[in-house]
């Protein structure tokens, strides 16, 4: 974030309501003009400042010896798996925000014969953006227990996502 988006975050904090709401999610259009683009810019700030950490972190391990790697095999060391762990469980939780922002740029599709949402995006792209958002933050939910609990945690067996993949798989075999 540095000086150069100043404007940015003065829009955000100083926006006039235009008293026009989208349909799709009930927003003000000054949301989409003085909000979305801070929250998109902060994103995407938030997202190379966590991949860049997550690689000076396995670098930092693999130096210090709490990353080992022999030939078939790779290990771990307790600490820093939790903190891998952890700094993935941030890593999905962004990502889980990142699906939230990409459904408010369905707003601004050029896919369609108009501007805006077309029905694929709402009938289709949308269901699957909540269904992605649900899912990263079930996974990171997972992967923050495992990073803070170790071993006592509950497995990724009990995340929402591998038991609705298990009973889709049972009624698909079911006749």
């Amino acid at each position: 974030m540095g000086t150069d988006r100043w404007e940015l975050v003065l829009r955000a904090l100083n926006p006039t309501p235009f008293g026009v709401r989208d349909p799709l999610f009930d927003q003000d259009a000054a949301f989409y003009v003085f909000r979305l683009p801070l929250w998109n810019s902060l994103y995407g700030w938030l997202m190379g400042v966590l991949v860049l950490s997550g690689l000076a972190a396995i670098a930092v391990h693999f130096c210090t010896r709490g990353i080992q790697v022999s030939p078939g095999a790779v290990s771990i060391a307790r600490r820093a798996r939790g903190h891998l762990l952890a700094l993935a469980a941030l890593l999905l939780l962004l990502k889980a925000a990142g699906y939230r922002l990409a459904m408010f740029d369905l707003l601004f599709s050029q896919r369609g014969v108009a501007f805006g949402a077309g029905y694929a995006d709402v009938h289709a792209q949308l269901p699957v953006l909540r269904a992605l958002m649900s899912s990263r933050a079930s996974s990171q939910s997972c992967a923050w227990s495992r990073s803070v609990f170790g071993a006592g945690a509950p497995s990724w067996e009990a995340s929402p996502r591998w038991w609705a993949r298990r009973s889709w798989a049972g009624s698909r075999t079911r006749v």
